[in-house]
């Protein structure tokens, strides 16, 4: 039982000097991320606004798909925003992830800790802003009346699917970008096509019979839709759905924590 006991208490002094130094570098990243700015930690409210304003006027006003010629602006807004919520905290986290290491390659060189810190302070910097947007967003959803039901639980199993698929993907491109650097571009060529891939701008019942199975094996499409559900009060995915969702997460997340397994030993050799 002694040691036991001990084991137990090593195991909790560890943890809690991870999350001590998990918050520390999450906190850096925020202030370095916005150090200079007159408006500070504000641009993570105007950001998504200016977004989300953007978008609603395109797509409401000008080229009205099918979902907003049918519903007022205001709902085309809300249904828009809820399908921004994740979209933005993932492109935000992969595309600063494919970096992190190498601007951080000093204290990688220099210091002994877990390199796989440097990512996640990012995505949690990430997840910070997705809470200040999910607060803007929650106001809209006041402005425009809607009511929040207990459908609203969907976001845990939300939050922690988008933290394990962006985990694992941030890792994936940390990793590469160090040996191949042409990372970048890759993200700036294939975020564009998986933005439209997903229904964000219009509903899934939008897709084309023939294109249905490749939204369907598109795992943000299921993200999406679980955040709507969330947050809208609307059906959730199927649970079969859901189920391929979670086995995307795990096995996204574990590819790249073995990717990063892989690499660690001559990552400081390439920073």
């Amino acid at each position: 039982m002694k040691m036991l006991f001990v084991i137990f208490r090593a195991m909790s002094s560890a943890l809690r000097d991870r999350l001590f130094l998990l918050r520390e570098l999450t906190l850096r990243d925020l202030k370095l991320r916005y150090i200079g700015s007159a408006m500070g930690l504000f641009w993570s409210v105007i950001h998504p606004l200016l977004t989300l304003l953007m978008y609603t006027l395109v797509f409401s006003l000008v080229i009205q798909p099918v979902y907003s010629r049918t519903s007022s602006v205001g709902s085309f807004a809300v249904f828009l925003f809820a399908g921004l919520l994740p979209w933005i905290q993932f492109h935000e986290s992969i595309t600063r992830c494919a970096g992190v290491f190498l601007e951080n390659g000093n204290l990688i060189k220099k210091v002994k800790f877990e390199i796989e810190l440097l990512p996640e302070s990012v995505i949690c910097s990430s997840l910070g802003n997705q809470v200040i947007a999910a607060g803007v967003f929650f106001l809209v959803l006041w402005v425009h009346s809607h009511r929040i039901s207990a459908n609203l639980l969907w976001l845990v199993p939300a939050l922690l699917i988008q933290f394990l698929i962006s985990m694992g993907i941030g890792l994936i491109v940390a990793s590469a970008n160090v040996f191949v650097r042409d990372i970048h571009q890759f993200l700036a060529v294939g975020f564009p096509f998986l933005f439209w891939a997903t229904p964000i701008i219009y509903p899934p019942e939008q897709v084309p019979a023939r294109f249905q199975w490749l939204s369907d094996a598109n795992p943000l499409t299921h993200l999406v839709a679980l955040f709507r559900a969330a947050l809208l009060q609307q059906p959730a995915p199927r649970w079969s759905a859901l189920l391929y969702l979670c086995a995307c997460a795990a096995i996204v997340f574990w590819a790249g924590r073995k990717t990063l397994r892989r690499a660690r030993g001559v990552l400081a050799d390439y920073v």
